[in-house]
């Protein structure tokens, strides 16, 4: 009995990291992926449409203010000023006439790019504040990330105990 309610917890915790997951994922499909296509876009149409649909998803889902740090404020993780700046790439882009020279639509695309991403050591990867895929319940998904830690350690010693 011992042995399965060990796993019966464990099976709980893993409850926890398949929402993160699941989340994280949801948010890459609806948002992020479409700020690597903004990113990527070879022409202001087509980072303007990309652009639209990551403004309206943050809109959407309350995630134009507050900060998805659980402990303090840092700036890094700051929905306000993610938000104003995807808004006002969107705005940038919209106001580019199609009148406008080559080169002036390149500088906007290049200059898009460089606020959506973030080159690393190795990779280039789209710029959002850590943990936005939880936001706005970060402090939710802390507690019970620890609770799930704690069940998933009960569960665990239920599970190795031989001393039935």
């Amino acid at each position: 009995m011992k042995k399965f309610t060990g796993v019966v917890l464990v099976l709980i915790a893993l409850v926890f990291l398949v929402v993160i997951i699941v989340r994280g994922v949801t948010f890459g499909i609806n948002c992020g992926g479409h700020m690597g296509r903004a990113a990527n876009a070879n022409s202001i149409g087509l980072a303007k449409q990309e652009m639209e649909i990551v403004v309206k998803y943050l809109e959407y889902n309350n995630l134009t203010n507050g900060n998805t740090s659980v402990l303090w404020d840092t700036p890094s993780q700051d929905l306000g000023f993610f938000y104003k700046n995807m808004k006002d790439s969107l705005v940038e882009l919209q106001s580019i006439k199609d009148t406008a020279t080559p080169l002036e639509k390149s500088n906007v695309l290049m200059k898009l790019r460089e606020t959506l991403t973030h080159h690393g050591d190795k990779s280039t990867s789209i710029t959002v504040p850590w943990g936005i895929s939880l936001a706005p319940h970060n402090v939710l998904f802390a507690v019970w990330g620890v609770i799930s830690v704690l069940i998933a350690i009960v569960g665990c010693a239920l599970f190795v105990d031989d001393s039935y």
